[in-house]
């Protein structure tokens, strides 16, 4: 017999029986653990949480700064600006794992200055890809000069 205050008594036959009856052919998450599943399958409920069915979802609203950085051609950008300084912070010539390819001109700037709306037009703007446009910051500079920027935009005010 099982001791301790939350132990119980193990269930007798009759009880599983029943407990089997009830339950034949209802579905609980928990019956899925460890269990593996085929790709068919895995692709089924991957398509369950696409989209508007994802918890997630916003309406569709995806900030553009998220588009932009998430796109190939920054990707190419950012490793260009960084190949043409030598994987090298310019100003403290520190080479560390976490630099940052910074735009001289700010993004910001750039997408107010030629009203840019969506990911398209933002891939066609050519100021926004210039890597003369880029400089390469280690990531404790780059707060530096983002801290001096907010700084001098509130005495400007």
């Amino acid at each position: 017999m099982p001791t301790g205050i939350y132990q119980r008594k193990p269930f007798t036959q009759e009880h599983r029986e029943n407990l089997r009856k009830a339950l034949k052919g209802k579905s609980f998450p928990h019956m899925y653990k460890g269990h593996k599943f085929s790709e068919i399958t895995k692709k089924k409920l991957r398509q369950l949480k696409l989209g508007k069915k994802n918890p997630n979802w916003k309406k569709g609203i995806t900030p553009l700064k998220v588009l932009f950085r998430s796109s190939f051609k920054y990707r190419q950008w950012r490793l260009n600006v960084l190949i043409r300084d030598n994987f090298t912070f310019q100003e403290c010539e520190q080479k560390e794992t976490n630099l940052i390819a910074h735009h001289i001109k700010s993004f910001d700037q750039i997408i107010e200055e030629y009203d840019i709306k969506t990911l398209d037009e933002s891939l066609e703007c050519e100021e926004l890809w210039d890597i003369n446009n880029g400089i390469t910051f280690c990531k404790n500079c780059h707060k530096k000069v983002h801290k001096k920027l907010i700084i001098c935009n509130a005495q400007s005010l």
